[in-house]
């Protein structure tokens, strides 16, 4: 090789690698506090044991759920995925079964929140967390969900939407490619399974069956039709109510196999009308437990072992008997040993009965030591430590205090005096696992963990002071708990963080708050980043104050507040930061009752300067005509809201009223600037119109009557070849116009007059690009799932279809068109890939996939597109690494992640996406420091 082209392939190989981006960087850590006391807490819930650790969700200060792990330390508390925010439509994510080092939970992701929930799986660490199915309805209103596990699968109930019409049993393996469906056309909505084989009671086509499955279609059988009840697995054998003329009456049990189906016993005769009222049945040793009756006796309780001479009835209470147990719980029955326990209410209220398999082996627990057995307190369950039950009991000398039973009257004791004396603790949340049960109690206006084996009871900690007014308002939460090892996790509080992840290893000292978790570090909660000559400009909080910020450069990395413009955290402060000549003009909303001003700067403190001040009036619209700067000013009292549009030249004297609005405005909106011309829709009493204006009440006038007052309307405005487009609601639907500023000036373009095929109808996002006017319109082909395709209309006037590429029928068409080159780069959707990055050049064979991010019809949803150093920049989302920064060059090969700033599948979610000074500046949330300012540099 001669040196001349050695020494030009390192020269092309170091460019190469210099073209490659930087790593971002923190440009400050403006709010790095850590919240404030008295915070509400992260409402940790759903602990489950994962592997080695345990994860649990979480509500974070900024309204979104995460799924969180934790191996019981502070540092070993991570973020592993964020979840949709509360505040819209999502519902809380929730667990919905496991696997062998795997955890399934039903949740939407931060980007879909108005959209249906993807089933995701974890393993405990975030490159192991991501959804495996596609959107979703789960169960019969998309919660609860009905799983049941099958081997190494999970199997569980779906629908494609919310109609019912394309519902399937599926199963998954935490795999994408291993998650399908099992049996299409039948909604599955109880479902259970002895771990070979699993019974589900669903409807299809012909009605409502009981099916027996091994997890394939072939291997699917229905083994009767009718209604059915209560699906549990005790052991190998599954138990469940079915038949009947009128209500499930029949006990049956089923190896998981039509053939090893049958009756075992029935409650019901023909053409009976009552039912048995059975409402459970429980899983215990060898069985099942449950109450029914027979018709011509009482309710009693009965046990079952899956035969029919096996199947007998521990009670022989009659209708007219003093006691019953209709009121008995699933969770008021318990065996210890070789006896039922229960509990049976009479004239003297709920007492502790036991039975040895018959009902003349039952009857109440008596013979207790003095000072007598105690009176059951009413709802209490019978939780199970060791080979013994506590509940909560009261008598003269203890108040309400944990008791214990075996049984038998001696051995039916107080557990503990916990509060020494009459007062009594009040036992609660009684919730028991691996052999031992915990419980809150609270004496003394103080809620403490208490911990038993049946025999004695620790307390494990104090929780918190509880207000006197309200002793629950501050109870820790027993429930969703999860064993590690030797541990247990749960949702505690304290006074100071709220609700928050507890460990306890059994014992007072190893009982602890792990972290005071909110979602990540405090937010500063960058917005609206502004380039101004040479300073980047936003808006942001220290946690004190909110504030506009200033970046100059050189330096590129140092931010600093405008003196001036900080409002105390809480209320509104600065926003809508607007260039507008030698300026940059923003507003403050300082609260309540407080004036709203209208300020400017260079972006030094100097000149940043206060402009005008309303009381009693909102500003918004800020809009730069051609140098100038028009706004919108509303009043905020009286019946009838007034509104005018006024003006500023960066000075006091010359901020000031421009024009008023009709009398009878109602609303104002899609305010577009173009040059020197303002364009909005005015919302009036009796319809709404389109008006033009140069910013003096002379210049300002109606050019359009709309067919319909279609507030939200997606109606846009762009100069192109002379003329103003834009789309209005009409007769055709959605229509394109053309104006020159004038009411007669303004007619329709597409779809043309007399053409009932549309064309290109529903014109919406108009952009111009070398000349031609590209669009989202009508697909020709109404069969198609996109509905919205790419259009254009060249120097002829007449529309073009491009490609069958867009938007379906329920997405806003928001393409982000955007230039790099001479290729016009978008955002759109087709069934094969989903919402990904796409190029034209004007014609079909030049309208191509930059690259398909989230391979197949997954999305991964580009947003923020921004050109710049000639790359493209963008956020996406994948399962590996949740939404984050990328770049492009236009090609598949020249696409690439940027940065992972929230390791694995947890999102950092980039927003505000600036160029600015040789470098790219966005706000991100990294899971450490919170959202803060980043940049990173761009390379020409």
């Amino acid at each position: 090789m001669n040196r001349s082209f050695a020494c030009a392939l390192l020269l092309a190989a170091g460019l190469a690698a210099q073209a490659l981006p930087q790593t971002p960087t923190l440009v400050r850590d403006i709010n790095p506090g850590t919240g404030s006391p008295g915070a509400p807490g992260s409402h940790p819930r759903q602990f489950t044991t994962v592997a080695e650790r345990v994860v649990f969700t979480a509500l974070g200060e900024d309204s979104a759920y995460r799924l969180w792990a934790t191996d019981g330390t502070a540092a070993g508390t991570e973020v592993l995925a964020i979840f949709c925010v509360a505040q819209f439509s999502c519902r809380e994510p929730r667990r919905m079964g496991e696997l062998p080092g795997l955890a399934f939970f039903v949740a939407s992701s931060p980007e879909d929140l108005f959209g249906l929930p993807q089933v995701w799986r974890t393993d405990g660490t975030r490159a192991g967390t991501f959804p495996v199915s596609p959107p979703l309805v789960l169960g019969d209103s998309g919660f609860p969900v009905v799983t049941a596990a099958l081997g190494r699968r999970l199997l569980f109930s779906a629908c494609d939407d919310t109609s019912g019409n394309n519902c399937a049993l599926w199963s998954t393996d935490g795999t994408a490619a291993g998650t399908g469906r099992v049996l299409d056309k039948v909604l599955a909505f109880r479902l259970t399974s002895n771990g070979r084989r699993a019974v589900f009671s669903g409807r299809d086509a012909t009605g409502i069956g009981v099916w027996a499955t091994d997890g394939t279609a072939a291997g699917t059988e229905l083994v009767l039709r009718g209604d059915s009840a209560f699906l549990t697995t005790s052991g190998s054998k599954i138990f469940f109510m079915a038949g009947g003329e009128f209500y499930p009456t029949d006990l049956w049990v089923s190896d998981g196999t039509k053939r090893g189906s049958q009756v075992i016993a029935r409650f019901g005769e023909p053409f009976h009308r009552l039912p048995p009222n059975t409402t459970y049945l429980k899983p215990v040793p060898g069985g099942v437990i449950f109450v029914a009756s027979k018709p011509g006796s009482g309710l009693n309780l009965w046990r079952s072992d899956g035969t029919r001479q096996g199947t007998r009835a521990l009670t022989a209470f009659q209708d007219s008997s003093a006691q019953s147990v209709q009121t008995v719980r699933a969770d008021q029955i318990a065996v210890v040993r070789d006896r039922v326990l229960f509990i049976a209410t009479g004239t003297a209220g709920p007492r502790l009965w036991t039975s040895r398999g018959s009902p003349r082996t039952t009857g109440p627990v008596t013979g207790c030591a003095a000072p007598g057995c105690p009176a059951l307190v009413p709802g209490t369950p019978l939780a199970l430590a060791g080979g013994r039950v506590v509940f909560a009991a009261r008598d003269a000398a203890h108040g309400v205090e944990p008791w214990t039973s075996d049984g038998t009257g001696p051995g039916t004791r107080l557990l503990r005096d916990l509060c020494p004396g009459p007062c009594g603790s009040s036992p609660d949340a009684l919730t028991s696992h691996n052999g031992i049960t915990d419980f809150q109690a609270t004496w003394n206006g103080r809620t403490r963990m208490v911990r038993t084996d049946g025999v004695t009871a620790v307390i494990l900690a104090t929780v918190t002071a509880l207000p006197p007014s309200n002793p629950y308002l501050y109870s820790p939460r027993l429930i969703d708990l999860a064993d590690l090892g030797g541990r247990t996790f749960f949702a505690g509080l304290d006074p100071l963080q709220g609700e928050q992840p507890w460990v306890t290893d059994g014992t007072r000292a190893g009982t602890r708050q792990i972290a005071a978790i909110e979602g990540g570090g405090s937010s500063s909660n960058p917005r609206d980043f502004t380039v101004l000559g040479d300073r980047l400009l936003f808006v942001a909080s220290d946690g004190v104050e909110r504030s506009v910020w200033t970046v100059t450069t050189p330096a590129g990395t140092a931010a600093a507040p405008l003196a001036g413009t900080g409002v105390p955290e809480g209320r509104p402060g600065p926003s809508q930061v607007t260039v507008s000549g030698a300026f940059a003009f923003f507003m403050i909303d300082r609260g309540p009752d407080e004036e709203m001003e209208l300020w400017r700067t260079d972006g030094t403190p100097a000149g940043t300067v206060r402009l005008a001040s309303f009381q009693d009036q909102a500003l918004s619209e800020l809009r730069d005509m051609g140098g100038k700067l028009l706004f919108l000013v509303t009043s905020t009292i009286g019946e009838q809201p007034v509104y005018s549009f006024w003006g500023s030249d960066g000075t006091p004297a010359g901020t000031g009223k421009r024009f008023d609005l009709p009398t009878d405005t109602v609303g104002v909106g899609n305010v577009t600037a173009l040059g020197s011309e303002l364009y909005f829709v005015l919302h009036r009493e009796g319809g709404a119109q389109i008006f033009r204006s140069d910013g003096t009440a002379a210049g300002t006038r109606s050019i359009f009557e709309l067919p319909c007052d279609c507030i939200g309307d997606p109606i846009s405005f762009v100069r192109f070849v002379g003329s103003v487009y834009f789309t209005a609601s009409g007769s055709f639907g959605p229509t394109l116009y053309r104006t020159d500023g004038t009411a007669a000036g303004t007619v329709r373009v597409l779809p043309a007059p007399g053409d009932p095929a549309f064309r290109a109808g529903g014109a919406q996002a108009l952009f111009e690009f070398q000349g031609e006017l590209y669009f989202f319109a009508s697909n020709p082909d109404q069969n198609s799932s996109t509905v919205r395709v790419l259009w254009k209309i060249g120097p002829t006037g007449d529309p073009v279809l491009i490609k069958t590429i867009g938007f379906s029928y329920f997405d806003p068409v928001d393409p982000q068109f955007t230039v790099l080159g001479e290729r016009l780069y978008f955002r759109a959707w087709d069934p094969e890939h989903g919402f990904e990055l796409w190029r034209t050049d004007g014609t079909a064979a030049g309208t191509v996939l930059v690259a398909d991010v989230e391979p197949g019809p997954f999305s991964s949803d580009p947003q923020g597109l921004v050109a710049a150093g000639g790359r493209l920049w963008f956020s996406a989302l994948d399962r590996v690494h949740g939404r984050e920064l990328w770049t492009s060059d236009g090609t598949p090969a020249g696409t690439r992640l940027v940065a992972d700033l929230a390791a694995g599948g947890v999102s950092s979610s980039p927003e505000e996406l600036t160029p600015f000074a040789g470098r790219l500046y966005f706000s991100a949330d990294d899971q450490v420091v919170g959202r803060e300012p980043w940049s990173v540099g761009i390379n020409p």
